[in-house]
């Protein structure tokens, strides 16, 4: 079985029938120069996944309906099983498709199916009317194809939390947190201050009598390292030893050392653990989920000695489900108007036109109530949903 593509800008469009039907071949038909990077990506995505199927680009004269017509007419004579997936495409090509299709005789038009697939719903829909479909397998993408998809890569990769952790692991630290989140970020940043100053980031051991030499405004961090290590200590964060002159403890857990090492990890933390405990049928929602994303535009990697400046986001958590992905921005501190639009483009860049953008703030704080509906409103205009 052949499937014909009519290529599409939208990267989802071109790789979800390739995934459904897993065909022996596929013929794209598009301008030549425009599919270029994407048949080198979406050859090497199928290469990761072991799928052998051939990928077949035939260049067409955007701007001239007769070469299209005569590509088509010349692939189509050939005896052969078609499906012509038109998920995608432009309104030349599925024209073309159509004023081929008409001029079949019954027999040869009996060989072709005409379908298209909802990348949202992951339904086929019988695009030609015959009664006849072929869904294939479902499909789904990592967060890393994803964005190899459209170009980029996960560059440098980052350590996530263990498939054995969830939520309640951390609630005891979230409500310590969100009783008084100024506080906890204030608390957060001496510790790790007091910390940068010791050897071992497992095993703690601070003389006050040193720290007072060289901390600034010692006495006021002070207390909020007390504060700090009491609160990690009932957590079950910490084994606390300190005595009144020395700080000395260790850590029990990575993931809860992981909370307290950065004022929003935990919220970051809290954030990925509850989109894996997603359940919908008693089956996790989303096909993957990764934190502390960073996605490195142009997908080279350029070493320090190059000299060559690459541009680069990192996105607290991304998910998706099926082919379509959520990027969600995690904020513990005050937000700034740019926030609104680093997310909006990130997500459009590598996530395509289904990309879903998310905000999770433990404080929407704005100057005045007038200022906040207004970002509230940008917000919605950018599709951005909002968890407060």
């Amino acid at each position: 079985m052949t499937l014909i593509e009519c290529f599409d800008i939208e990267c989802v469009h071109n790789v979800l029938a390739c995934l459904r039907l897993q065909p022996e071949k596929v013929i794209f038909l598009g301008d030549g120069q425009q599919m270029e990077g994407t048949m080198t990506r979406l050859g090497r995505f199928l290469d990761n996944r072991g799928l052998k199927t051939r990928l077949m680009p035939y260049h067409v004269r955007m701007d001239r309906m007769d070469d299209i017509t005569m590509v088509l007419r010349n692939i189509l004579r050939k005896e052969d099983d078609y499906i012509i997936d038109i998920t995608g495409g432009s309104e030349p090509l599925l024209l073309a498709v159509g004023m081929v299709l008409g001029e079949m005789d019954k027999d040869r038009r009996s060989r072709i199916e005409v379908q298209k697939f909802d990348p949202v719903t992951g339904k086929t829909l019988d695009a030609d009317g015959n009664g006849k479909i072929l869904a294939g397998n479902e499909a789904a993408l990592t967060v890393a194809e994803v964005i190899a998809l459209h170009g980029g890569i996960i560059h440098p990769e980052s350590q996530q939390p263990g498939h054995h952790y969830r939520p309640g692991d951390v609630l005891p630290l979230w409500n310590t947190m969100c009783a008084d989140r100024k506080e906890w970020n204030k608390a957060v940043m001496v510790l790790n201050e007091f910390e940068a100053r010791c050897d071992s980031d497992h095993e703690i051991y601070l003389r006050l009598e040193d720290l007072h030499g060289s901390v600034n405004q010692f006495r006021q961090k002070e207390d909020r390292m007390w504060w700090l290590l009491e609160k990690l200590e009932s957590c079950g964060v910490i084994e606390d030893r300190s005595t009144g002159e020395v700080f000395r403890y260790r850590y029990l857990d990575p993931l809860l050392h992981s909370c307290a090492q950065k004022a929003g990890n935990l919220l970051e933390i809290m954030t990925l653990l509850q989109a894996r405990a997603c359940k919908l049928d008693g089956k996790a929602f989303f096909d993957d989920c990764r934190m502390s994303v960073s996605i490195d535009w142009d997908g080279v990697v350029h070493q320090l000695t190059q000299q060559i400046p690459d541009t680069s986001n990192e996105i607290d958590v991304i998910a998706t489900r099926g082919l379509v992905s959520l990027f969600i921005s995690c904020k513990n501190g005050e937000i700034g108007e740019e926030e609104l639009y680093k997310l909006n483009t990130v997500a459009s860049r590598f996530g395509g036109c289904y990309a879903r953008k998310m905000l999770v703030a433990t404080d929407l704080e704005r100057k005045s109530p007038s200022s906040l509906r207004a970002f509230l409103q940008r917000a919605k205009d950018m599709g951005i949903y909002i968890v407060q």
